[in-house]
């Protein structure tokens, strides 16, 4: 007797003849399965599906049945995405080869996608990636389209890799140590891997992770992935020479350097912002000075990356040189946040690596020259509070009446004003004590202004405090020396207060603070039904809500992405994953490598597969987002101005 529902299954071919019948349009996924089929040496190939609740990967019949179970075995099964993963290990358990195939229905059904296969070797080499045409067929992808834009800044705390650290976790079992994390390097990104996680295993080996997203469905592919930022360590004659070098000259050590002339070493004269470079010249060192910049030998395709690095990412240009790496360049950039970061720029142009690097040469003498020693330390201080003198001289004065009630500058004047005048009288209070005296009238007289400025603190507790220390001085309850000890322990009460209260401004976030909007004219202009969002998303930050600032900056990227599949005149983008969408753009006929760009950072800010947002952002998470938004809006509102289009309709 059959299983109800058994005849009604549709086949792989059936599923291809449907998917050539709705011209190559399949349904959009209910659904993420993995598919998996695992080969070693000295070992049983495994193969099967791995199913939510299922410890064990399942057989096409259990699978089948799994479809059965969800009305999903019909018509409906070309709704089920499914990742097939096909990989040879070595004798360690690393990565030989490897295959990636998006299909749908089952691990046989239709190809499907802008990228359907993915073939690599070990730690993702001599890669090739394919496209299914609407019958299902694959077609490679030209070398041209496998470039594109490495993944901004790398992250390395847990929370923004937690779904990635999960993963990793369940793939090797109780006990296992992440190590360390990065964001993956362009191939890597290419195959469509979010993150590269090296762990510690129960038995205490180490294994490289790239773990990467199908759906909400983490996959992990075990490889020798290389492990980024290991400080260089110079040849032992470099760094004998370095030692004397210092000794001789009194050098402080700031750089260990590799390129395309070898090792070298980055030092300065102490109290000189001149750079020195050692080397080796046989077996005798040489010492010359050394000037960062832009490096002369960059191709066209590589200074067009610096233009936009300038352009579009607020970067300054601090450094650069030749790593000696197939026409690679190194380039040093610090952001607004006065960040350094090192990127690799490969000879076409594209960005391969990029790590935080605050302990470059260049970086630290630019920093030093922003804000030079000598300007940072004041000449001089008030007594005991540690505020310089010069700026008591006109921070006390009088507030401006000009000035806003409830502006910043009020309250700072404020509370000058009631610290100058709590040190004034607990200097004559302190004049009268010893002498048994009460406290004179001419010190309680000025409490009245101290009352009214302490009503602009919002500090009632220490205006509540201080009326009735002097409610008991004018009745005499309180001699001249126990009232200078009461106002010393209420101004240490006043500072508890105020550090309680929470004081929240506007920064410029996103945009200039000369009334323009925060994104720019040209994004009000082209894109008017997502000011709203825009508003709101910067007003949330500021309020220290960052998670509602990347739900609002979420609704401002559906009216972007609408507006690129208008520009681009292809189907909605907005429900797809990251890697499908940017793929999508990029295969587009035109230009689009600045679209491209914009996307990719937008992606790695985003954390997470697709465009709906994490579960929880911190306010730097939610900075970084909004900042990237920023870029696409405007990068977007540049391309429909130059076509002279005024809606976003």
């Amino acid at each position: 007797m059959n299983t109800p529902g058994e005849n009604d299954i549709w086949t792989p071919s059936r599923l291809r003849t449907q998917l050539a019948a709705q011209k190559g349009q399949a349904p959009a996924p209910s659904c993420y399965i993995v598919w998996r089929a695992t080969s070693q040496p000295d070992a049983p190939d495994l193969g099967g599906y791995e199913l939510a609740g299922e410890p064990e990967r399942q057989d096409e019949a259990a699978f089948e049945r799994w479809l059965i179970e969800r009305n999903l075995a019909g018509a409906e099964r070309l709704s089920v995405s499914v990742l097939v993963i096909r990989e040879q290990l070595d004798d360690a358990g690393l990565l030989r080869d490897c295959v990636l195939e998006r299909r749908r229905g089952g691990a046989e059904g239709p190809y499907y996608g802008n990228v359907a296969r993915v073939e690599f070797t070990g730690a993702v080499k001599h890669l090739r990636r394919y496209r299914a045409s609407r019958e299902g067929r694959l077609t490679r992808l030209p070398a041209e389209d496998d470039t594109g834009v490495a993944p901004p800044p790398a992250e390395g705390d847990a929370e923004t890799f937690a779904g990635e650290d999960a993963a990793v976790h369940q793939f090797l079992g109780h006990g296992a140590v992440i190590i360390d994390r990065r964001t993956p390097t362009l191939f890597e990104d290419l195959v469509g891997l979010s993150a590269i996680i090296h762990a510690r295993r129960r038995d205490g080996t180490e294994i490289g992770c790239g773990v990467g997203w199908h759906g909400g469905t983490a996959f992990v592919l075990t490889a020798g992935f290389p492990r980024d930022g290991r400080p260089l360590v110079p040849p032992p004659d470099l760094e004998a020479a370095v030692v004397e070098a210092i000794k001789a000259r009194d050098l402080i050590r700031l750089e260990t350097r590799l390129d395309d002339q070898g090792f070298g070493e980055i030092a300065r004269e102490r109290g000189r912002p001149a750079l020195l470079m050692i080397r080796m010249d046989g077996e005798a060192a040489r010492i010359a000075p050394y000037a960062p910049g832009r490096i002369a030998a960059a191709n066209e395709e590589q200074r067009r990356w610096m233009t936009y690095a300038e352009t579009y990412e607020a970067r300054t240009m601090l450094d650069s040189w030749r790593t000696g790496e197939s026409g690679e360049i190194a380039v040093v950039t610090i952001d607004q946040d006065q960040e350094a970061w090192r990127h690799i720029i490969d000879a076409d142009g594209i960005e391969v690596s990029r790590r935080s690097d605050n302990e470059a040469a260049a970086a630290v003498l630019y920093r030093e020259q922003l804000t030079p020693p000598d300007e940072a330390t004041p000449s001089s201080e008030a007594p005991e509070r540690g505020i310089p003198v010069q700026e008591a001289d006109w921070i006390d004065a009088a507030p401006d009446e000009t000035v806003p009630a409830d502006s910043l500058l009020t309250k700072v004047l404020a509370w000058s004003r009631v610290t100058a005048l709590f040190r004034a009288a607990i200097a004559e209070a302190g004049a009268a004590a010893g002498t048994g005296r009460t406290v004179p009238r001419a010190v309680l007289d000025q409490f009245s202004a101290v009352t009214q400025l302490l009503a602009v603190l919002n500090a009632s507790f220490t205006a509540v405090s201080l009326n009735r220390l002097l409610s008991q001085a004018r009745s005499g309850a309180i001699a001249a020396d126990g009232f200078a000890a009461a106002l010393e322990d209420l101004v240490a009460r006043l500072r508890d207060e105020l550090a309680l209260t929470r004081n929240v401004t506007f920064p410029n976030v996103t945009g200039p603070l000369d009334g323009e909007p925060p994104f720019g004219p040209l994004v009000e202009i082209h894109f008017p039904d997502a000011t709203y969002d825009i508003e709101e998303a910067v007003r949330c930050l500021a309020l220290r809500r960052p998670t509602a600032a990347v739900l609002h900056a979420m609704r401002v990227m559906r009216h972007g992405l609408d507006g690129v599949a208008r520009l681009l005149s292809t189907p909605n983008l907005n429900d797809l994953t990251w890697s499908r969408l940017i793929a999508t753009v990029r295969a587009t006929p035109g230009h689009q490598r600045d679209l491209v760009e914009a996307l990719t950072r937008v992606r790695r800010a985003w954390r997470g597969p697709r465009l709906m947002p994490a579960d929880k952002y911190t306010e730097e998470e939610a900075a970084t987002v909004l900042d990237a938004v920023a870029a696409f809006m405007r990068a977007l509102a540049a391309r429909f101005d130059t076509l002279g289009d005024t809606s976003d309709d």
